[in-house]
């Protein structure tokens, strides 16, 4: 298959990070929000970002400004303009959809959510914690991207 094609075209659960990986720099994910300008919030983000896992990103009224296709709040039948009631029997706040997206009873994280004018209930299936992207530095290697961006130079380890 060629270049476009594999990288373009084709849906793959991997992005395509060979590039980032030979200047010395590989995308990890972990618990920490990420405030770096590549990843960070812009003036409009939402007030919560849980694309990276759950798959959705929630304003601050609880109103749904987005949901991944294939994550498991799309999978839940949560959409954007859904309002987030109560999550796991508590009223909505970010807080309270980190903690229990952090933290998931049984794999599972519950929200009643206001869908125009039902209101309805749904299950998350989820147990992978919250999860942020971040650029890390490959122990070893040559620093290639600071340089090619203009970026301060990184102190090597």
């Amino acid at each position: 298959m060629g270049f476009f094609e594999t990288r373009v075209y084709q849906v793959n659960s991997k992005p395509p990070t060979d590039g980032l990986e030979a200047a010395g720099w590989r995308l990890v994910y972990n618990a920490t929000p990420n405030n770096e300008p590549f990843f960070g919030q812009a003036a409009t983000a939402p007030d919560l970002y849980a694309s990276y896992s759950i798959g959705i990103d929630v304003k601050k009224d609880g109103t749904i400004a987005d949901v991944l296709p294939g994550t498991p709040a799309y999978d839940a039948g949560l959409g954007p303009q859904m309002t987030i009631l109560a999550v796991d029997g508590r009223v909505y706040s970010a807080d309270v959809l980190s903690e229990s997206i952090a933290h998931p009873r049984n794999g599972k994280i519950s929200v009643i959510v206001r869908n125009f004018d039902s209101v309805e209930s749904r299950e998350i299936q989820y147990a992978g914690g919250l999860r942020y992207p971040h650029l890390e530095r490959i122990p070893g290697t040559r620093d290639y991207l600071a340089r090619s961006w203009s970026l301060k130079p990184i102190k090597e380890h």
